[in-house]
Formats: structure tokens, sequence, C-alpha cells
């Protein structure tokens, strides 16, 4: 599961640069002191030209065209601004900066796409395999144009980075912002192998469509792939006019991988767990999951969070194959415990479907989810509406925090105030426990007032041991 999860991610695309190229001294960008400034107008023999570059193994095309400087690893300036087009576009990658070196860094660039077409990568700073040298405090910055082919399908899309390292070095403090434009898949702040992904920041707003095919997509704050570490504090805004995720919520009936792994996500430890990272929505659609920590490894998940506060609609949903994944949660731990993770919706206009909205889940045996807290905050005469997804018997989970077969829920919190309304059945627990757990201390709070609606068929407890 783990590497199938570094596949659905970002790096697959990059396997293809393992070593350093013959032709990188030909590359337009010749200032090694102070960084390189370059603008690229669509001209295309600006662009490197790299003859005889070998066959990308998930395509029939030739790494042709680029558009980066290994010369001078930090401290560049590359700007791409024409009006792209099918015969006109940059058929690969732009790179801010390259560190080959085992320990220089590819920090400090700045990358911004105002128009054209760049099919495939545009990040940042990146860092080979061999290389410990930092990928932080890039700025990467979308105001128009297109990063991905469209449609995108399976690996062959479009990333926009602020910092990528695929060894040990760190991915902290990158800042990453989408104005406008296309993006095929992803927008991640900071990612690395096995070094820190901390403290980036990504925001998304505008007329902005992140996700064009079958493939999984989203927006990532900083993601951890390996070993300890897990990604810290890292910050992830949506907001009005932006669309995440190309299928809709009736999509449910197929494809049970794209609604696992598609989601805004402030941190992901594929092998750690997830501290301190949030979400904010300010407004915008959002078709995919939203999680403010998640954790595959044996760390734990601890004070991550999921904040809407501008009006907006979500369609966080899962299909019965994929059902044990939350739409919604503060923080989501696969193999350690789940503590101080927090769903907080007080906005009206709101409306969201989907299956579960979880504060906190320990989704493995024996864990502990604790002191985890789900609000829902609805004004008068405009209430936040919620509904389960549109499927055969399907019901709608709200939870406060969620541990697993002989697990322990424990001071986990609902609190549902003002105007909100439900549809269908809907199950409302403080804590969940699976078999054999034990859930204590939990509290469920519903201070509705009269413009709220219940369905007919609602369950309210405290705690729950199923």
């Amino acid at each position: 599961m783990k590497s199938a999860s570094l596949k659905k991610y970002c790096w697959v695309l990059l396997l293809l640069l393992l070593t350093v190229p013959a032709w990188a001294d030909r590359n337009p960008l010749l200032d090694t002191t102070n960084g390189a400034k370059y603008t690229y107008e669509g001209v295309a023999a600006d662009l490197d030209t790299l003859p005889g570059a070998p066959k990308l193994p998930y395509s029939t095309s030739i790494l042709g065209k680029a558009l980066f400087n290994m010369l001078s690893y930090d401290h560049n300036v590359i700007s791409v601004s024409y009006s792209g087009n099918d015969t006109n576009r940059i058929p690969n990658f732009v790179f801010g900066g390259i560190s080959n070196d085992k320990t220089a860094d590819a920090t400090h660039n700045t990358i911004t796409l105002t128009g054209g077409i760049v099919d495939r990568l545009f990040i940042g700073g990146f860092a080979y395999p061999d290389s410990a040298g930092s990928v932080s405090s890039n700025c990467v910055t979308v105001k128009g144009g297109r990063v991905g082919i469209v449609p995108a399908t399976g690996d062959d899309a479009g990333y926009v980075i602020g910092g990528m390292s695929r060894g040990a070095g760190a991915a902290d403090g990158n800042t990453v912002t989408v104005t406008a434009g296309t993006i095929g898949r992803w927008v991640n702040g900071g990612l690395s192998t096995t070094g820190r992904s901390n403290y980036n920041d990504v925001t998304v707003s505008g007329n902005v469509q992140i996700g064009t095919g079958t493939g999984s997509q989203g927006v990532e704050g900083g993601i951890r792939a390996q070993a300890d570490n897990p990604p810290t504090g890292n910050h992830v805004i949506i907001g009005a006019g932006a669309v995440i995720g190309s299928r809709d919520v009736a999509d449910t009936t197929t494809d049970a991988g794209w609604w696992q792994w598609s989601k805004v996500i402030g941190g992901y430890g594929s092998a750690s767990g997830a501290v301190d990272n949030t979400v904010e929505i300010k407004g915008g659609t959002i078709n995919v999951r939203v999680l403010g920590g998640e954790g595959d490894g044996a760390g734990d998940v601890t004070g991550n969070r999921v904040t809407v506060t501008g009006g907006t609609t979500i369609k966080a949903a899962a299909i019965a194959s994929a059902d044990t994944y939350a739409g919604i949660a503060g923080g989501s731990a696969v193999n350690g415990n789940a503590s101080d993770n927090v769903v907080d919706i007080q906005v009206a206009a709101t409306e969201i479907t989907t299956n579960k909205i979880y504060g906190g889940e320990a989704k493995a045996a024996s864990k502990i989810a604790s002191g985890n807290r789900v609000t829902l905050w609805g004004k008068e005469n405009k209430p936040i509406k919620i509904k389960p997804v549109p499927a055969a018997e399907s019901s709608l989970d709200i939870a406060g925090g969620v541990a697993a077969t002989g697990g322990t829920a424990q001071n986990n919190t609902v609190g549902i105030y003002g105007a909100v309304e439900f549809e269908g059945e809907v199950n409302l627990y403080g804590g969940k426990v699976g078999n054999n757990g034990s859930p204590d201390g939990n509290r469920l709070v519903l201070a509705l007032n009269d413009k709220s609606l219940l369905p007919l068929k609602v369950n309210t407890l405290a705690g729950f041991a199923s």
C-alpha cells in the first residue's frame, strides 16, 4: 500500500531524472553566481533542446524540450508568459533550480506561469536522490495558463510543486500560489523522500481548475514519503472560485481508488504520522476528500485541523469498497493514535455531501482516539446543509473521535449549534469504537435553533461501541 500511495502521488514522473544529462551545459541559464533570470515568451528555440534523450517509460514522446537551470542551483527567477496552444507548449517541465550535488541546495528559486502550457511538471526546486541538499524557500506562482495534458490520464499529467527532494533534503517553507489556470493533477507545497516537509504554504483561489482526468488529484501542503519526521505545520487555503476535483459525487459507483487518493490535505506522511497541519476553506467547490493531516505509518496524527470559514460546496464522498475512508477528517491515523484533531465548520451557505465527518480517527486495532472534535455552527436563515452520498442505504456518520477494534475513544466531542439541515439517515457520536473497544468521557452537544432540520431517522450517542 505504501508503494502504491507513492505512485499515486508525485514522483513516478521523476524516475527519468536519476542521472545528470550530458547536455546540461546547453541550458540557456548560465549565471552561476547570483542565480539566473529568464523569461520564456513562447519561442521554441529558447527552450533547451535535448537531442537523443531517452524515451519516457510512460509515453512515446521524447524528452525533447524543457526549461531549467542546473548550473545555478538557487535564487533563479524564471517566468513563462505567452499564449499557449497545442502546437506551442513546453512538452515536459519547468524547474527553478535542480541540485545534483550531494550537499548543494536548490532554494529561493522563483518561478511564475502567467500564460502558456507546461505538459508535466512546474517545480520551484528539485534535488536528485543522491543529494542531501535542501529544496526549501522556493516560491511558485501560477496566474494563468495550464500545467498538464488535458485530459490528464494516468501519471502523464500536470504537477505544481514548491520544493521536491528525492533524497534526504528538507522541503520546508515553500510557497505555492495558484490564482488562475488549469492544473492536471496535483498542487503541492513541499515533498521529501527521507527529509523534512514542514511549514509549507499553499493557496488556491480564483478561476482555477485542479484535476482534469481520471487520475488522482488534489492539493497538498506537505508530504513526507518515508521513515520518521512527520509533516508538520503545513497550511493549505482554498478560496472562492477554485474547483478541486474533476468528478462529481454521483460517480460513487466506480473507481474506489480515485475517491481514496484524491484529496485536499494539509500534511501527509506515507510512513509516518502528521502533526499540526491545517486546511482552511474560504470558498470554492471541492469534489474530493478533505483532511487536515493523515499518516499511513506508525506515527501519531496530532493537532491537525480542517476549518471552513467561507460559503462553499464540498462533495467528499467514497463508494462502498472505499467506505472506510472518511470524506472529511481533521486527522486520520492508519497505524498510530489520533489526538486533538479538529473539524470546524462555522459558516452559512455551505453544502456538504459526504459519508463521514470525523474529528480524528485511529484506524488500527487497539489504538487511541482522544481529544478530537467536530463543530458545526450554522447561521440563522442560512443553515449548513449536510447530506449523505447518493447511494442505496447510505447514511452519514459524524463523530468526534473514532477508534477501531479493541481501541479507545476518549474525551472526544461533537457540537452542533445554530441552523443545520440534515438529509437522510444521520448518526451522531461523541466517540465511536469497534468491537471490544472502550468509549470513555465523550460528549455530544446539540443546540439547534428552529431553523434547523433533522431527518426522520437520526441516531445520537455520546459514546458508541459496535
